[in-house]
């Protein structure tokens, strides 16, 4: 059996990025990449090897249940899973 018996630093990293609160505005009227939630179940998901749950878009703005894109476009804020920016 192993007994751990002391912890230390062995370097200082100091190029780590630092976290900072980003809220929806950041990503209005910026192109994007928004991943959204595959709506035929998880099993399609596995069979269908389509990439149509990611889409390239700029978002022109947040609404309360609705992410409004540029040309009119819109999608339930509920089937978003994650935005980045490009």
């Amino acid at each position: 059996m192993l007994t751990l018996v002391s912890v230390s630093r062995t370097k200082e990293i100091n190029d780590m990025p630092k976290l900072r609160d980003i809220n929806e505005l950041y990503f209005v009227d910026k192109h994007v990449m928004l991943e959204v939630a595959h709506k035929d179940g998880i099993l399609k998901g596995f069979i269908d090897f389509s990439n149509d749950n990611y889409l390239d878009v700029v978002i022109k703005q947040f609404d309360e249940n609705v992410v409004e894109l540029v040309f009119g476009h819109k999608i339930d804020i509920n089937k978003v899973t994650k935005i980045e920016e490009l």
